[in-house]
């Protein structure tokens, strides 16, 4: 016993000696790394040591590590062949680099293995470095409770107004801030929190945008899961967006969050289908007040989901697959308590369907026994395609205008994005030239004017005066030239501007901007109004006009929803605001409304109630106001065959007398007749209203189509006083088709897909158009309202969408005359062969009898010459035949003792004998063609075998029972009379 015990410290120490500090010996004599402990199947270490040789027991399945490890490239290199080769499940948390920190260690690998397999394009211009981690592996799925780090969540300065923050639970505890996290439910915990503060002013934001992200699969379904904690007074807003930064730097509303204080933990989620790969999630939390707030953020999962496939290390894969790569069925997860939802609530653990809890093994798999696990055979998903403009964001240098969330989105605090981060621009010494070249760039007029503010930005200041450097002749900003960058200008005089586009009715000297015409009265009442002394045409002090009196607009009752109804009557979408920082608002202006008082719905302010009030205004009681302009630029998914009307009508015109209000995407702060955070268009009509509605949203002129054509979109009604929603088509010659058409009475309280029927314009330019209607004798004690939304007439891809009945009908019919004649065809195929068949088998038999015939004819010399009988052992051998009968002397009992019993044979090298040159073969002259071919494929299964020669040749007797019944009886049916006293003959093949 000591000398085993010996035995095993001098191993242990030349091991020492070999590998340094690498290993020492478990407790079953194999190796322990250092640090760690080795128990059964599972090791469990305090680090990892990057610099040491890491070797696991043989029969290690778990892994983990206590501590936070380096997940750079070199050291998943030396996890990844231990994890991967071994089927070891592996737990830990990533310290760096800085776009893992805080996240799980399978997810490093899964994304190592994901990148090995998927080569991904990059270009030059997308610098690692980037806020946006263009240098980083985007990944299917993120789990954070922020417990070590942010876990790639990133902070955009220069973009947003302030920060989120990682926070413990213990420190800095307020009144509002949550006691303990939501993933360990104590004051240790961590998580991600946005205060709100009393100097903070309504519509500042801070945005947390996510690490990049990938689908599983092309046109899978992301769901963005998360606990948040609200507490305190006037919460604000949390809204969530979808990003693609190799695209551009827009982005796409996925949710407005209702926030109410609760004072605990709330689960959240929302789902979407992205539009491009890769892509990124933002929180954004809006503030809408100056009182004393907490947001709080904790255990944030982002997840693509796939059905069919799955993606290494992740918990993607929610399939149905029940069963194991070797086809045994899976048992229950319920079976198995260490394996719940509440351990692993984004595994979908219900039921007996592959999964990988945690995301701990390489892929699915499932327990098929009690304690036996086994991998499920289900493919990895092929990597979805992926998208990247030339440059980062989509733009050469990308600009962007920074403003309050509620306020006028034409002024902001300009910033550039350079070298992966976003920074501001020096305001001193810029000319109105640079001005107007940074609006258009940024898409949003032609035309900058220099505004004060005194909320400064942070961090890199790109760009002064000696930074840029256009010509005289420059319509862009790429045509100037940038550099260098970097600047000692203090934050205090950071660049804030006023953008709108210039009025003109042919901008001549702008041939590249767009055409704005002078706002006229769209929908006129008695009174009339102009926006003068502002920075631009569309912001300024509102003066009104009724008859012959003129005068300002003053008084205190000024809001958001009058001012959208005077933006409308001008023609405009609707208002940026109600009022415009920054204008000299003189006092004694002659005064003609002291207040106009709207509900937001209406289309012009006669609707409204309007007080007139003759004398002056004083200085503060002055009423300014923002209006948008129409929709100028369009994108994939707002501009006039596809609209969603996020950013306006998408070119769609009114042209009746009652309008189609425009009411964009997360406007809670204008008249919302339809809960909904999603842009639409509605038509509105008042409580016990006697007016008839005739509105008419027509479309641009499309170019004609050859084939079919339908429209698509979702409405929504409620209320019951208004008529008809019609539907139709007008081409070149005036010529108009209804569509559709929908009768609106009934209420429906959600949004419904329909669809038209489809039409053909023959080619010629067309126009669609949605008309609203309703008699003035139809009229209800309650409000109605129709709304529409992603309107869509496919171009490219009608006959995706279009069912030709006529030719499915045609086709399922010749369908079936096929199958019908396969069938057929085949049915005789078989009979034929059957008949065959059975018409050889016949044939065989005749072959037999007229052989055996043959060697007892005494009358035929060939017979007696070649056949020679030995009474001891009597065989008779038929040349050519290769058929040998033997004589029995010692038949059975019951038959005729006189008659001895003669076996068949078959000896295929006498036949090969007599079949050489110059032998005779006498019973072949008198065989039938189709007898030449006995042994070929018409015999019986057992006879076809029969000259294969891997039998004796005497054979076995075959008993008689093998044989057909027509063959037993073959002397008694088929031979002469004279041959029926040829003794009894039993056929055998020599087999059983």
């Amino acid at each position: 016993m000591k000398s085993i015990r010996y035995l095993i410290v001098i191993t242990a120490v030349f091991i020492k000696l070999i590998f340094g500090d690498v290993a020492l010996l478990s407790n079953n004599g194999q190796i322990c790394p250092s640090s760690c402990q080795c128990e059964k199947d599972e090791v469990r270490c305090e680090k990892f040591h990057a610099d040491e040789k890491f070797m696991l027991p043989k029969q290690t399945k778990k892994l983990t590590f206590d501590e936070a490890i380096s997940c750079r490239d070199a050291d998943l290199d030396r996890l990844v062949p231990l994890t991967v080769s071994k089927d070891i499940e592996v737990k830990g948390t990533c310290n760096q680099p800085e776009h893992f920190a805080g996240r799980n260690v399978r997810d490093a690998i899964g994304s190592k293995i994901y990148a090995a397999n998927h080569l991904r394009k990059k270009r030059s211009s997308f610098t690692d470095t980037s806020v946006y981690g263009f240098g980083e592996v985007p990944v299917a799925s993120s789990w954070c409770n922020f417990e070590y780090s942010s876990c790639g969540w990133t902070q955009l300065t220069n973009v947003d107004f302030f920060d989120w923050i990682r926070k413990k639970a213990s420190d800095t505890p307020s009144v509002n801030s949550p006691g303990s996290d939501h993933s360990l439910k104590n004051s240790q915990g961590h998580y991600m929190s946005a205060p709100a503060a009393n100097f903070r002013a309504s519509g500042e934001y801070a945005d947390l945008l996510s690490p990049p992200m990938i689908v599983a699969r092309n046109g899978s379904r992301v769901y963005v899961e998360f606990y948040g904690f609200v507490n305190g007074s006037y919460i604000g807003e949390l809204q969530i967006y979808a990003m693609y930064p190799t695209i551009s730097s827009g982005l796409y509303s996925l949710k407005n969050v209702s926030l109410y204080s609760r004072n605990t933990w709330q689960s959240y989620s929302t789902s979407f289908i992205p539009l491009y790969n890769p892509y990124r999630i933002i929180f954004r939390r809006i503030m809408t007040s100056a009182f004393s707030s907490d947001l709080a953020l904790d255990d944030v999962l982002i997840s693509s989901v796939a059905h069919y496939c799955f993606v290494p290390y992740s918990e993607v894969y929610l399939g149905s697959r029940y069963y194991d790569g070797n086809g045994n069925n899976c048992n229950s997860w319920s079976n198995y308590p260490n394996y719940t939802s509440s351990e692993y609530p984004f595994s979908s653990l219900s039921g007996p369907y592959c999964r990988n809890p945690g995301g701990y093994k390489k892929q699915p798999w499932c327990f098929i026994s009690k304690d036996k696990w086994e991998y499920c055979s289900i493919s990895m998903c092929p990597l979805a395609p992926t998208f990247s403009a030339q440059y980062p964001l989509g733009s050469k240098t990308p600009v962007s205008l920074i403003n309050f969330a509620k306020g006028n989105k034409n002024v902001g605090r300009l910033a550039v994005y350079h070298n992966g981060k976003w920074g501001t621009i020096c305001r001193i010494g810029l000319s109105t030239q640079i001005f107007n070249l940074l609006c258009k760039k940024a898409g949003l007029g032609d035309t900058g004017s220099l505004v004060s503010d005194s909320y400064s930005g942070v961090g890199n200041v790109w760009l002064d005066s000696n930074g840029i450097s256009c010509p005289a002749n420059a319509s862009s900003l790429d045509d100037c030239t940038l550099g260098p960058w970097g600047s000692s200008c203090q934050h205090s005089n950071d660049l804030w501007l006023s953008c709108s586009y210039r009025t003109c009715q042919s901008c001549t000297d702008l041939p590249n901007a767009p055409v704005v015409v002078t706002a006229t009265p769209k929908y006129p009442s008695s009174y009339s109004f102009s926006i003068r002394n502002g920075p631009n045409s569309t912001a300024g002090i509102l003066y009104g006009r009724q008859y012959t009196r003129t005068g300002a607009v003053c008084g205190y009752n000024w809001d958001r929803d009058s001012a959208d109804v005077v933006c409308r009557q001008l023609g405009y979408l609707n208002s940026y605001s109600s009022s415009v920082p920054n204008i000299v608002r003189p006092s004694g202006l002659p005064r003609l409304i002291s207040s106009i008082f709207c509900y937001g719905w209406e289309s012009n302010v006669g609707q409204c109630s309007v007080n007139v009030l003759t004398g002056t205004c004083s200085s503060g009681s002055v009423n300014s106001i923002s209006c948008r302009p129409q929709q100028q630029r369009y994108n994939a998914f707002d501009k006039p065959e596809y609209c969603s009307f996020n950013y306006g009508l998408c070119g769609w015109n009114n042209t009746g007398s009652d309008p189609w209000i425009w009411r964009g995407y997360g406007q809670y702060d204008h008249y919302t007749p339809i809960s909904s955070f999603n842009a639409y268009a509605y038509v509105y009509r008042g409580a016990n209203s006697r007016n008839s509605v005739d509105a008419v949203l027509i479309s641009p002129v499309f170019t004609g189509r050859t084939r079919p054509q339908i429209v698509s979109f979702d409405y929504y009604v409620s209320g019951a006083s208004l008529d008809y929603l019609v539907v139709s088509y007008v081409n070149d010659v005036a010529l108009e088709r209804q569509i559709l058409n929908i009768r609106i009475s009934l209420s429906t309280n959600s949004w419904i897909l329909r669809t038209t029927q489809s039409f053909s314009t023959n080619g010629r330019p067309f126009q669609v158009k949605f008309k609203c209607t309703s008699s003035g004798s139809h009229y209800s004690s309650v409000s109605s309202v129709i709304g529409i939304r992603r309107i869509s007439l496919p171009s490219n891809t009608v006959t995706d969408l279009y069912v030709n009945t006529p030719a499915i009908a045609l086709g399922a019919c010749l369908a079936v005359v096929v199958v019908i004649a396969i069938i057929v065809l085949t049915s005789i195929y078989i009979k034929n062969k059957r008949k065959t068949a059975n018409t050889r088998r016949q044939q065989g038999a005749a072959l037999v009898a007229n052989s055996a015939g043959d060697m007892n004819t005494s009358d035929e010399p060939n017979a007696t010459q070649n056949t020679a009988i030995n009474p001891q052992n009597p065989v008779m051998q038929s040349p050519g035949s290769g058929v040998t009968f033997t004589a029995d002397t010692n038949p059975q009992p019951s038959q005729n003792p006189n008659q001895p019993e003669y076996t068949v044979r078959y000896d295929p090298n006498q036949q090969q004998q007599t079949q050489a040159p110059g032998s005779q073969q006498p019973p072949s002259v008198n065989m039938p063609a189709g007898m030449q071919q006995l042994p070929a494929a018409n015999m019986p299964v057992e006879r076809q075998q029969l000259p294969a020669a891997n039998m004796p040749v005497e054979g076995q007797q075959l008993p008689a029972v093998n044989m057909p019944v027509e063959r037993q009886q073959l002397p008694a049916v088929n031979m002469p009379v004279e041959r029926q006293q040829l003794p009894s003959v039993k056929a055998t093949t020599g087999l059983q």
